[in-house]
C-alpha cells in the first residue's frame, strides 16, 4: 500500500510531526528496555514468592508433624505402614560392632539390635524418647500408687540371665528358668497393662501383612476375695483397610463370646462371635483367649519343655539384644534336623531385662532350599508397654464412650 511500518505508527493517531521518527524510535527502545527489566523483576519476584510459599509450606508441614509427634503420647500413635509390602520384615535386624561387645565377640555370638520399622521407609526407625535421669522406667504407670511395678529378683535368688550356661545340666534349663521367673513375676506384680502388639502370621501358606493393634489386658486375678476375669480389648490401627476394628472379650461373659464391630457399613452393628468359630478365626492362628504376654509365657514354657524332651535342639543365649532401645536377653532355639514333633526350624525369644517379661517371639520355618532363607511362621512383639493402669469394667465394655462400638 506504499506505507511502511514506521509511517503507519506515526500516522496511527494522526499526530506524527516532521522529525518525530527519531524521537519515537528512542522512546520505543527505552520502553523495550523497561519492559524487559519489568519482566525480569516480575519473574524473579514470582520465583521468590514461590520459594517463600514453599518454605512456609515446609514449615507448616513441620509444625503439623510436630503436632503429630506431640500427640504420640496417645497409645494409638504408632509407626505403622499403610502401604507396606508383605515381603518386608516388620523389624529390621542389624549387627552391632563386635568390638563394642567383647564378651560376645569372644564367644563368637553377635549382638542383635531390633527396631520397629517406620511406615513408608523400612530403612528409617521409630525412636522412643529417652528416659530422663529422674525416671526409673520409660513406661507410664498411671496407677503405680495402687498397683506396684514388677520387682527385680531378690539378691538371694539366682539371676537366670547372668547364670552361666555351663553350670546348667541341660542347655534349655536356663531358658525354662527365665520363662518361669517371668511367669512368676507377671502373676505376682502385674494386674493389667496396655501395649501396642505387632502381629504377623502365616495363614494357609501366605504370610500376612503386619497388624498393629492397641491392646488392653486385665489379667485373671483374685483381688480382695473377688475374682477378676481375664479381659481383652483390641483395636486395629494398621493396616488401613481394617483400621478401627474393635474386639472385646471377657472370660465367662456374653456366653463366652467376643463382641466386635467392623469398619465401613459393617461397623453399624455389633457382632457376638464364638472365639474359635470360623469367622473370628479368619486371618488368625490363635483365638483371642490366647492373647497376651502371660499366655505367651505359658506357651514358651511348654515348647521349651517339649524341645528338652526331644533332645536335639541347639540353644544359644545373647545378653546384648535390643528392641526399641530396650535392653533384652535373646534366646535362640534351633532345630537343624527336622523331626516330626518339631514346630519350627528356629525361634527367637526376647526378654526385657528391666521388666523381666518376654516382649517378642518369632518362629521360622525350614528353608525351602538348602542354604536358603528361613520363612517367618509367626511373630508377636509388644512395644510401649504400660503396666498397671488400673483398668476397670468400663475399659472392657462396648458402652465405653471412647470406643466406636455401635449401640446394638
Amino acid at each position: 500500500m506504499g506505507i511502511d511500518k514506521m509511517d503507519f505508527v506515526n500516522n496511527y493517531h494522526g499526530t506524527a510531526q516532521p522529525g518525530a521518527n527519531d524521537g519515537l524510535m528512542e522512546d520505543r527502545i527505552t520502553m523495550h528496555k523497561f519492559t524487559s527489566l519489568k519482566t525480569t523483576i516480575f519473574s524473579v519476584g514470582v520465583w521468590t514468592v514461590a520459594a517463600v510459599l514453599f518454605g512456609s509450606g515446609a514449615v507448616f508441614s513441620t509444625a503439623s508433624a510436630q503436632t503429630d509427634v506431640d500427640s504420640a503420647a496417645s497409645v494409638e500413635q504408632i509407626p505403622a505402614a499403610e502401604k507396606r509390602a508383605t515381603k518386608e520384615p516388620v523389624f529390621r535386624v542389624s549387627k552391632l560392632n563386635r568390638e563394642k561387645s567383647p564378651t560376645n565377640a569372644a564367644s563368637g555370638s553377635i549382638a542383635t539390635k531390633i527396631e520397629l520399622a517406620t511406615p513408608l521407609e523400612a530403612e528409617k526407625t521409630d525412636v522412643e524418647p529417652a528416659a530422663s535421669a529422674t525416671e526409673t522406667t520409660p513406661f507410664r504407670t498411671a496407677s503405680s500408687k495402687s498397683f506396684p511395678l514388677p520387682q527385680p529378683l531378690s539378691s538371694t535368688s539366682p539371676d537366670p540371665i547372668s547364670e552361666q550356661t555351663a553350670s546348667a545340666p541341660h542347655p534349655l534349663d536356663r531358658a525354662i528358668s527365665m520363662a518361669e521367673s517371668a511367669l512368676e513375676n507377671i502373676r505376682a506384680n502385674v494386674l493389667d497393662y496396655s501395649a501396642i502388639m505387632v502381629k504377623r502370621e502365616r495363614i494357609n501358606g501366605v504370610l500376612g501383612c503386619p497388624e498393629y493393634m492397641q491392646m488392653k489386658v486385665r489379667c485373671p486375678r483374685m483381688i480382695s476375695g473377688e475374682e477378676v476375669p481375664f479381659s481383652v480389648y483390641l483395636k486395629t490401627l494398621k493396616p488401613k483397610k481394617c483400621a478401627g476394628r474393635e474386639v472385646i472379650w471377657i472370660q465367662g461373659q456374653n456366653d463366652n463370646k467376643l463382641c466386635a464391630h467392623e469398619t465401613g457399613l459393617l461397623g453399624m452393628k455389633r457382632f457376638y462371635l464364638e472365639p474359635t468359630g470360623w469367622i473370628a478365626m479368619q486371618n488368625n492362628r490363635y483365638p483371642i483367649q490366647d492373647a497376651g504376654i502371660e499366655n505367651l509365657i505359658i506357651k514358651l514354657i511348654e515348647r521349651a519343655q517339649s524341645a528338652k524332651v526331644a533332645g536335639h535342639s541347639v540353644v544359644s543365649y545373647r545378653d546384648n539384644a535390643e528392641i526399641m532401645k530396650r535392653q533384652c536377653a535373646l534366646i535362640e532355639l534351633l532345630n537343624e534336623q527336622r523331626h516330626e514333633e518339631d514346630e519350627f526350624y528356629k525361634a527367637h525369644v526376647f526378654v526385657d531385662k528391666e521388666l523381666n517379661l518376654p516382649v517378642r517371639y518369632v518362629a521360622f520355618d525350614w528353608p525351602k532350599t538348602p542354604g536358603g532363607k528361613p520363612e517367618i511362621i509367626e511373630e508377636y512383639t509388644y512395644v510401649r508397654i504400660n503396666l498397671n493402669q488400673g483398668f476397670q469394667d468400663i475399659d472392657f465394655s462396648p458402652e465405653n464412650t471412647s470406643y466406636k462400638f455401635p449401640r446394638r
